[in-house]
């Protein structure tokens, strides 16, 4: 079915866009989270949220891209009530090995090998250098660097001014540069 296809019915509407969009929004929340139950606990609340909110959603945007954005505002909300654990690597490449066998390898195809496990490497790699960073500065780049958030939208929701976030961005990055270069050399990934 046509993911733009008009629909009369509501809540048939959402369905068909959530489940288009649930292994999106799990891989986020298990980003966020680091484990598989506080994920989907995460994800479901996040599709509870959206629903009581559909009729402000856009549809001239992608759903994936808003209900992304209605999960990790749960998260920050969850976040400022508690302090989330911070996972290990092993965890997360574990989890991801896990999602990555579920998930159709179409998205694989045309892509080398070789390419696919230096993508995969550099992710790790970029998991575990962020593991050591404290975690203002590893919320912001989360959210700026991998999540695309502007510095006023990460400001809104934290509830801080703009200049703690850009001071943080800026600061996070250093110390990023600072470990990923002390772990794995000069081939840092970050180029701001």
């Amino acid at each position: 079915m046509n993911p733009t296809a008009s629909f009369n019915n509501p809540a048939l509407e959402f369905s068909h866009l959530f489940e288009s969009s649930y292994a999106s929004a799990y891989r986020l929340a298990y980003r966020i989270t680091g484990n598989r139950t506080d994920a989907e606990d995460l994800t479901m609340d996040a599709c509870a949220r959206a629903w009581k909110a559909f009729d402000q959603y856009d549809r001239r945007y992608p759903f994936t891209s808003w209900l992304l954005r209605v999960l990790s505002n749960l998260a920050i909300d969850r976040w400022r009530r508690r302090k989330l654990e911070v996972i290990s690597l092993e965890q997360l490449c574990q989890q991801e090995r896990s999602i990555d066998k579920h998930q159709s390898p179409s998205g694989l195809l045309g892509a080398s090998a070789e390419s696919q496990v230096l993508a995969q490497t550099e992710k790790k790699q970029i998991v575990e250098t962020l593991k050591h960073l404290a975690d203002p500065y590893r919320t912001v780049l989360n959210l700026v660097d991998m999540e695309g958030w502007s510095y006023q939208e990460v400001a809104e929701r934290m509830n801080c001014s703009l200049g703690t976030v850009r001071s943080r961005v800026h600061r996070g990055r250093k110390l990023f540069r600072e470990v990923w270069e002390a772990l794995y050399g000069d081939n840092n990934p970050i180029r701001h």
